[in-house]
């Protein structure tokens, strides 16, 4: 199953499939994520927006639901 970052549900696993090339997606990738690491929507505010993101096991980022949508994902699973 493919989808983008903010329409992941809460609480589910995803491989990081692209991120746009677009200046967004870029500061994204300088943030740490690339394509093929595993993410996880750990919360998401009334609205879906802000949305907090397992990024690897590392660090956890918060994104507006705008930035999420830059980043396409696959194989969500449940937890």
């Amino acid at each position: 199953m493919e989808t983008t970052l903010d329409k992941s549900p809460v609480g589910r696993e995803a491989t990081i499939k692209t991120i746009s090339t677009e200046p967004m997606g870029v500061r994204l990738i300088e943030l740490g994520m690339t394509p093929g690491m595993e993410v996880k929507v750990l919360f998401k505010a009334p609205g879906g927006c802000p949305i907090a993101v397992e990024v690897g096991e590392h660090y956890v980022l918060g994104l507006r639901k705008e930035e999420a949508s830059f980043v396409t994902v696959y194989s969500i699973k449940q937890l």
